[in-house]
């Protein structure tokens, strides 16, 4: 008996050394492939890199007309009177400062100049910015408002934008089935569920349809810029504060413009990116005849004025 366990002892250490043998025979020349093949990438990658020129390599890294767009606005820029000016600059989802990326320091924002960078004309104009089904709660028929002014039954709702937006201009309430004829539907803006300022308030009348439009006389500049995941609250009640009617709302559309051009000109065109110059601005160095900026800025005019 000891004479067999003896030999089981002597036995494994070498099936170990068998199963690591093996186990090292398969798996050393597929990892050494891998390394080698590696290594190879980045010898190329390292050559790509040192033929480019610092510029090239920006180039590649943060987008010519996308991304950051740094290829379009050092196009744009250059020539510029102001060498210490920033324009504000604009992207499709959320913003950047390219000008970090440009050789010479700029460190003074001026809006007077916008660009925008992958911006489709939907970008530029009214569309849907937001839509909500639910309600914000189970207890949201017959609340007081949040900021405590209205005991009357209202309903909340609340929405993101996701990326920035700078006009809200309407929102459309949709119905079970219509409210009553006389009926009249007031709409609050709440700032967040953490902030109870009121943005605006708003009404609009019962037309006998499945939906209420609400639409503001002005529309609400700077709305949602940088809140990223931030609520806003929608407090919906009606003029003859019934809880019945209100159970007829069953959801919310908001309407804005996400990259507010109405202020601008636009004078340069390429792809989805543009560059524009405040109107005011505009008019202000025709006036005083200011020849450098002028000179510049039908430099970079490629788009035919009406």
């Amino acid at each position: 008996m000891i004479g067999i366990m003896g030999r089981h002892v002597r036995i494994r250490p070498l099936l170990c050394s068998f199963l690591l043998f093996t186990a090292l025979y398969t798996l050393v020349p597929s990892a050494l492939e891998r390394i080698s093949a590696l290594a190879a990438d980045t010898r190329t990658a390292l050559q790509c890199v040192r033929s480019l020129s610092p510029a090239e390599r920006k180039l590649a890294a943060y987008g010519d007309r996308t991304r950051f767009g740094y290829g379009y606005v050092k196009d744009i820029l250059e020539g510029i009177p102001d060498k210490e000016v920033a324009p504000a600059t604009r992207y499709s989802d959320y913003g950047r400062h390219p000008e970090i990326l440009l050789s010479a320091l700029r460190n003074r924002l001026d809006n007077r100049l916008l660009i925008g960078i992958d911006l489709s004309d939907q970008d530029l104009a009214e569309s849907l910015i937001a839509s909500t089904k639910q309600p914000c709660g189970p207890d949201s028929i017959n609340r007081p408002a949040v900021t405590g002014r209205h005991p009357k039954p209202s309903l909340c709702f609340t929405f993101q934008t996701g990326e920035d937006c700078d006009l809200l201009t309407r929102l459309v309430v949709r119905l079970e089935r219509p409210l009553l004829p006389d009926n009249l539907l007031q709409a609050e803006l709440i700032s967040s569920p953490f902030d109870s300022r009121s943005l605006g308030e708003w009404t609009g009348p019962s037309r006998g349809a499945n939906s209420v439009e609400v639409k503001l006389p002005k529309p609400l500049r700077d709305f949602s810029i940088g809140r990223g995941a931030t609520d806003f609250i929608v407090r919906l009640s009606t003029s003859n504060d019934t809880a019945a009617e209100m159970r007829k709302l069953v959801g919310l559309d908001i309407y804005g413009v996400r990259v507010n051009v109405s202020d601008y000109i636009i004078l340069n065109r390429d792809r989805k990116c543009f560059a524009a110059v405040q109107r005011s601005f505009l008019k202000e160095l025709q006036s005083r005849n200011d020849s450098r900026w002028l000179t510049y800025l039908k430099g970079i005019t490629n788009v035919r004025s009406d």
